[in-house]
């Protein structure tokens, strides 16, 4: 199994991480139309609209045909993952459980099919945790820290072709994650190199 650069991701930009993760709705108008929670809650075309005026006012960013290397740090404990797009999955597919992606959808449908799902090597591939690790030794994309005292860090890799390298060498040497990746059915995988946290939303979107 191959994996990709996701071809058009949405990502924060600088600090306004800590506000566009946020679970919790700010009483500053301002404030509030960057959280991703009252994006997804938009129509489909307003949303758009919304994430566009974000992007050009520098809230968010757009990466395109990117590996994004995601740093977590919670509870003094640090996870690592890359953002990727398994080959085998067209560019818009959606789950066999939701309803297809169109512009009369519920927004929440849209942000559901947004979301990346999450597999974890365990640190069983060394080769694959050090990718990781040299793309965290360059400037990030984003880097904040939310009210819960958890720390988000992104990065562009500069080396992605180790990153996709590596990984797929790590799930072919694995038949149990391998099959797991088989029955997904996401635009986005978030392959952590040892264990896995929740991605809020909004972290790396698809669009």
């Amino acid at each position: 199994m191959k994996f990709a650069a996701p071809i058009v991701l949405a990502v924060p930009a600088g600090t306004a991480v800590a506000i566009v993760v946020s679970r919790e709705a700010y009483s500053d108008p301002a404030l509030e139309t960057r959280r991703w929670e009252r994006l997804a809650a938009l129509e489909h075309s307003a949303r758009r609209q919304a994430l566009e005026l974000l992007v050009t006012s520098g809230v968010f960013t757009v990466l395109r045909n990117t590996v994004l290397v995601v740093r977590i740090v919670r509870d003094g404990t640090r996870t690592v993952a890359a953002i990727v797009t398994p080959e085998r999955l067209p560019d818009q597919m959606t789950s066999t459980n939701e309803p297809a992606m169109d512009s009369t959808a519920n927004a929440a449908t849209h942000h559901a099919l947004d979301r990346a799902a999450t597999i974890r090597l365990d640190d069983r591939s060394p080769e694959y945790t050090e990718a990781l690790l040299a793309a965290t030794r360059t400037r990030p994309v984003f880097h904040g820290t939310t009210a819960d005292g958890t720390t988000y860090s992104g990065f562009v890799a500069e080396d992605a072709a180790v990153i996709l390298e590596t990984l797929s060498a790590a799930i072919a040497a694995e038949p149990a994650l391998r099959e797991a990746v088989l029955r997904l059915d996401f635009p986005l995988l978030a392959a952590f190199s040892g264990t896995s946290v929740e991605l809020p939303p909004g972290l790396a979107t698809a669009i």
